[in-house]
């Protein structure tokens, strides 16, 4: 039986607890709580930030994912060349807050952060607020690193600076590498990572192939940039970023119609540990349709072709007729299902061409009807 769409997380990046949650140990001893940043809101007064220092902290965004936040901090923990891990908690109810004590215990460097419940956008700029390190890396918290990957991002600001050319330093972003870690085993829902890894490698391809790309399609999950540029295109930006699906793609457009240069670096490595089940698939290409809408409205010359015409686009005759009919939101809610079925159906027999193919078609109905329903509603 297909999984049923659950309501919507508001925030650009759903995410779903582990599977299997690590059980509290009751007999650990004295609970040893993490140091506590306080949030730094924009909205509070004049800025009065921490003094910052030269070097290079990460900031980490989190929910209900601490099985792989322990792995991410593990890593992290290993290099010397971090001043600081920051790790902001948007809320989580599973045992984020165990983990985040057990490695502060062990490590003064790591540091919590309360999230402002606002989503990925909102927790990066908390955790950018809170940190103290003139360079930030950014990783989301289902990645694990490898050695020097924060050493190695430092690298190229360093050879700017050396090379006499301090203000390029201070305008560039550089992005690293998170290849997909694909499952062992295929199950129904390894089609959702397949296709995530599909489109990650691609849009790698064109960061090579077109570096002027980079900031137009920037993806934030292994990303570092000075502090001073983040806040300067977030908190100190007119308008807040929104709260939607590509939130990373705001942040790059921003970058870019400040100057700020963006290089691709497939040496930075930091493998990504994705998974999504089918109701969580669903549930983001939803969000992807109303981020589109946002960036449309923001940036209008963005996206082409506009409207809900880009749904369409590149598709068959009969797939692209199906995706116009669902424009009509009872059409619509008959074709998902049915399709929905029929991915869940097409997986569990391992037809699992088929199951892609109807993967595809079901995400831009989810798409389009997310960026129609966003419209409606700025109406």
């Amino acid at each position: 039986m297909p999984e049923r769409l659950s309501d919507p997380y508001p925030a650009e990046s759903p995410d779903m607890p582990d599977a299997n949650p690590p059980a509290t140990d009751t007999d650990a001893g004295p609970e040893v709580r993490p140091e506590v940043r306080p949030e730094v809101r924009p909205e509070d007064g004049p800025e009065v930030g921490p003094e910052v220092r030269p070097g290079i902290g990460v900031v980490i965004p989190t929910r209900n994912r601490s099985e792989r936040l322990d792995r991410l901090l593990t890593a992290l923990r290993q290099q010397g060349d971090v001043r600081e891990i920051v790790v902001v908690d948007d809320g989580s109810t599973d045992a984020t807050q165990q983990t985040l004590a057990a490695h502060a215990a062990g490590d003064s460097r790591v540091v919590s952060v309360p999230g402002p419940g606002r989503g990925a956008a909102g927790a990066r700029l908390a955790g950018a607020q809170a940190a103290t390190s003139e360079i930030l890396l950014f990783l989301d918290d289902d990645v694990v690193p490898t050695a020097g990957l924060a050493a190695n991002h430092l690298r190229h600001f360093a050879a700017l600076r050396d090379a006499g050319r301090a203000v390029e330093s201070a305008n560039l972003v550089v992005v690293g590498y998170m290849p997909t870690t694909m499952p062992a085993k295929w199950s129904p829902n390894t089609f959702v990572t397949a296709l995530y890894a599909q489109e990650y490698e691609g849009r790698c391809r064109h960061y090579e192939s077109n570096p002027t790309g980079i900031l137009r399609n920037l993806w934030m999950g292994n990303v570092s940039i000075p502090r001073e540029l983040f806040l300067d295109v977030t908190a100190r930006w007119p308008e807040p970023l929104p709260t939607g699906r590509h939130e990373d793609q705001h942040v790059g457009l921003r970058l870019l119609s400040m100057g700020a240069l963006a290089v691709f670096d497939r040496s930075l490595l930091a493998s990504h540990e994705h998974w999504r089940g089918l109701a969580d698939f669903r549930r983001e290409s939803w969000f992807a349709g109303t981020g589109h809408q946002s960036i449309e409205r923001s940036h209008p010359d963005a996206l082409t072709p506009a409207g809900p015409d880009r749904y369409r686009v590149d598709l068959p005759a009969l797939p692209r007729t199906i995706v116009a009919l669902t424009t009509r939101r009872p059409i619509y809610r008959a074709v998902s299902s049915a399709l929905a079925a029929v991915t869940w159906a097409a997986g569990r027999a391992h037809w699992f061409g088929l199951q892609t193919t109807v993967a595809r078609l079901l995400r831009r109905i989810d798409q389009q009807q997310g960026y129609l329903a966003t419209r409606r509603d700025s109406h």
